[in-house]
């Protein structure tokens, strides 16, 4: 799952990043699927269907409870949210509504021969996959639910700072350094280490966020 490949190479490093960019580091990656069709200034036939559909969109904190649901329907005990990685597609943008394809990491909470699961799900509420991992993630603090910030808020706060993107992946993560904040992360790299992350507590501080960090290192086995 690229989820795992790409940000196992991109948190060892974390607490340097952030101490030397504000707070930042991190990485976002997920699975590339159909892009949206792109909504005009018009008004084509057939827009009312269109503006339907994103009507019918989950947001991020909804996407993420149901998720969690099914997860923990099939693993009871996996339950800790470590990750959610989001990409645009069709390609780098400002709308982040069209950041719809979603990677979730989910850790055990007990012990077991499941540690942590990987779960691939859209925004129009779809799970589509559910990968197993003997490990827990490790490398990020686990993320405190409910989420109340969504990307298109996050985005806007960026884009006044001076950064207004466009951007293709978004990661919501909280990094393992003092003082932690839960934060957005915008790039345009898969498993990035460029672009700028926005905590979604007050203050809302922009950084860049920092270089040669590893997201979502495992955890290493118990005895």
């Amino acid at each position: 799952m690229r989820l795992r490949t790409s940000l196992a190479c991109t948190v060892a490093a974390l607490s340097f990043a952030a101490m030397a960019g504000g707070g930042a580091g991190a990485a976002q990656a997920a699975a590339p699927r159909t892009a949206l069709a792109p909504v005009g200034s018009a008004v084509p036939a057939g827009a009312g269907l269109r503006a339907s559909a994103v009507r019918a969109q989950l947001t991020l904190a909804q996407l993420t409870d149901k998720v969690l649901a099914q997860v923990k329907a099939q693993y009871p005990t996996v339950t800790t949210l470590m990750l959610a990685s989001g990409e645009a597609p069709g390609g780098p943008t400002t709308d982040m509504a069209q950041v719809t394809q979603w990677e979730f990491v989910v850790n055990n909470t007990a012990q077991g021969p499941v540690g942590s699961v990987d779960v691939e799900a859209d925004l129009g509420g779809t799970v589509s996959g559910i990968t197993t991992h003997a490990q827990r993630w490790g490398g990020v603090l686990p993320i405190t639910l409910p989420i109340t910030m969504d990307p298109t808020e996050a985005y806007g706060i960026v884009a006044t700072a001076g950064h207004p993107g466009p951007y293709q992946f978004v990661a919501l993560v909280k990094p393992l350094v003092a003082g932690p904040h839960l934060q957005y992360h915008f790039s345009n790299v898969r498993g990035g280490n460029q672009g700028y992350s926005v905590n979604t507590d007050e203050p809302h501080t922009v950084s860049p966020i920092g270089g040669g960090a590893t997201l979502g290192a495992p955890e290493p086995p118990e005895c």
